[in-house]
């Protein structure tokens, strides 16, 4: 037994993934700072995120490492 309530591990990749499979269609509606708002669905969000994570591992950045919106290797992206 692994006195664990999940069989899962609460990642974002996890609950995307839960997101994707279960609710794909679903609008997402956000709005930045800025005030622009932009409207996808999980799926297409799912798909944005591989992209990223893929251009991220062509990089070098390494799965242990937090990337945040001012770090200088976003921004080659």
């Amino acid at each position: 037994m692994q006195a664990l309530m999940m069989n899962t591990p609460l990642t974002v990749t996890s609950i995307l993934r839960h997101a994707v499979n279960y609710h794909g269609e679903i609008e997402v509606v956000s709005r930045s700072v800025e005030g622009p708002i932009h409207r996808a669905n999980y799926a297409e969000i799912w798909l944005r995120s591989q992209k990223l994570a893929n251009a991220l591992k062509r990089l070098g950045l390494k799965r242990c490492k937090i990337a945040s919106k001012n770090d200088p290797l976003l921004k080659t992206i």
